[in-house]
C-alpha cells in the first residue's frame, strides 16, 4: 500500500517483542521491504497501565526498557527524517 501510493517508509518498528508475540518479525519485515528496521518495543505491563492512566510510558517509568527503546527509536526518526527534509530541499 505504501508503495503504491509513494508513501516514503523510515523503517519498521517491532511492537510488544517479547515472550508472548516472539521476537523478530521486524527485522524480517525490514529485511523484506529494504527499508531500516529501527528497534523493538517490549512488551511490558507498565506501557499498558500508565497509558491506562493517561500518562505515557516515558513520563511514568522514565528506567523502563520500554522508554529506552522508545527513545532510542524517536532519535532514528529524528534523523531519518531531517535526512528526507535535505534530500527534498
Amino acid at each position: 500500500m505504501f508503495e503504491t501510493l509513494k508513501v516514503p517508509v523510515l523503517g519498521v518498528i517491532e511492537n510488544m517483542r517479547g515472550e508472548f508475540f516472539g521476537a523478530g518479525g521486524g527485522e524480517k519485515l525490514a529485511k523484506a521491504a529494504n527499508v531500516p528496521f529501527l528497534g523493538a518495543v517490549p512488551m511490558e505491563a507498565t506501557v499498558r497501565q500508565s497509558s491506562d492512566n493517561g500518562q505515557p510510558v516515558v513520563i511514568a517509568h522514565p528506567d523502563s526498557d520500554a522508554t529506552m527503546a522508545l527513545k532510542a527509536i524517536a532519535k532514528q526518526i529524528a534523523a531519518r527524517i531531517s535526512v528526507e527534509a535535505l534530500r527534498s530541499a
